[in-house]
């Protein structure tokens, strides 16, 4: 069963990891600034299947509006319904 856990920080290797290869760098934010936005609307939730690393989303909410920023999927586990 797929569950998520918001992270409090940035610093899990697992994302670090997975951040570092799904997004060219022109896209990605640096990680001091996304942990900035910890607790000022940004959350990061990992996804487990057990105890198996799945993936990661990175949203931003704002006055009731939330954005989605990032989304990465393990790449030995895309197109397995997750």
């Amino acid at each position: 069963m797929l569950r998520a856990e918001i992270a409090r920080d940035v610093t899990d290797p697992r994302f670090i990891q997975l951040f570092s290869v799904s997004f060219p760098e022109t896209e990605k934010i640096p990680l001091r600034n996304l942990r900035r936005t910890f607790g000022r609307g940004g959350i990061l939730r990992m996804f487990f299947d057990a105890d198996r690393f799945v993936g990661f989303c990175y949203t931003f909410e704002v006055n009731g509006i939330m954005f989605l920023v990032y989304l990465a999927v393990r790449a030995d586990l895309r197109g397995m319904g997750y």
